[in-house]
Parts: C-alpha cells; sequence; structure tokens
C-alpha cells in the first residue's frame, strides 16, 4: 500500500491532506469490497500448479482467462489509486524542498551517513542541484535537490 511518510505529510495543505485522505479511504474500502478469488495457477516452465489468492506478480500465471481479466483490472484500479497518491506525495517534496532549500539555512543530516553533520545551504547551482558548505568539515558538496530534502532537516537554528 502507498502511505505518505509523517514527515512530508506536515508539508501538504490542508485541501492535500483531505483529498489524501479520501483516497485513501476509497482504496481501503475497495479492497474490502472486491475481494480476489482463489484461483489456478500453473507454471508451465516448472511444471508447478497451485491455488491461492494472485498477487499481482502471479498474473501471468492464472489458467482461466477471466479470473486473468478480473485480476489485472482490480490491481489496475489498486495502481490508479497510488498513482494519486503519488502526485500528492510530489507536491510535498516540492513544498519541502521550497521551505528547507533557501540560501543561508543551516541542515542537519538525517540518515547514518551523515548523522547529525550540519551543512549550510550556500546557493542554487543549476535546475536539480544545490551547493552545501559543511560546517564541520569545511568541505562543499553538490547534491541534488531530492536528496537534500529526504536525507537532510531543517536545524533549530534555521526555523
Amino acid at each position: 500500500m502507498k502511505y505518505i511518510n509523517k514527515e512530508i505529510q506536515q508539508y501538504l495543505s490542508e485541501e492535500q491532506l483531505k483529498s489524501y485522505e479520501e483516497i485513501k479511504r476509497k482504496r481501503i474500502e475497495f479492497i474490502k469490497k472486491n475481494k480476489l478469488p482463489v484461483v489456478k495457477m500453473n507454471s508451465r516452465w516448472n511444471k508447478r500448479i497451485w491455488h491461492a489468492v494472485p498477487k499481482k506478480r502471479n498474473i501471468y500465471y492464472i489458467e482461466n482467462k477471466d479470473d486473468k481479466e478480473n485480476a489485472s483490472r482490480y490491481y489496475k484500479r489498486i495502481s490508479e489509486f497510488d498513482e494519486k497518491i503519488k502526485k500528492i506525495e510530489k507536491q510535498g517534496w516540492e513544498r519541502k524542498e521550497i521551505a528547507i532549500c533557501k540560501p543561508g539555512n543551516i541542515i542537519v543530516a538525517t540518515r547514518y551517513w551523515r548523522k547529525n553533520e550540519k551543512f549550510l545551504i550556500q546557493e542554487k547551482v543549476d535546475r536539480d542541484n544545490y551547493s552545501l558548505f559543511g560546517i564541520s568539515s569545511s568541505r562543499t558538496l553538490t547534491l541534488k535537490w531530492y536528496d537534500v530534502v529526504k536525507y537532510f532537516m531543517l536545524s533549530e537554528i534555521s526555523k
């Protein structure tokens, strides 16, 4: 299931949060109401036959054509919900970039490879990259906006 991280939900507007909750609720209702039945599946290359509820990756093995069509329609509908959620999530990432990636902000690394190391955002190098100056290491890094937004958070000083 596709969910939006709580950290990114902070940067969504009220309207976006409401639409996200609505899409999530509709997706869960759809899954509960339209359960897939157990079907017969056949793997011809290793001569294995089994009965199970098909997963998205196992649609190829379903023997009955009608069951195969039903399963593919079912997963196509679920992927439509997921795409809507992904669009809202991308908007959240972009809003987080606008909030965090201002020249002069101090950001803190949140991942294990540089945990708690502080960086100063110097400038936007080009369309996608930012220049960061390591406060403790005194070296300059150039990172894509997505990496800055994903692996760093705004320090208490810059808030």
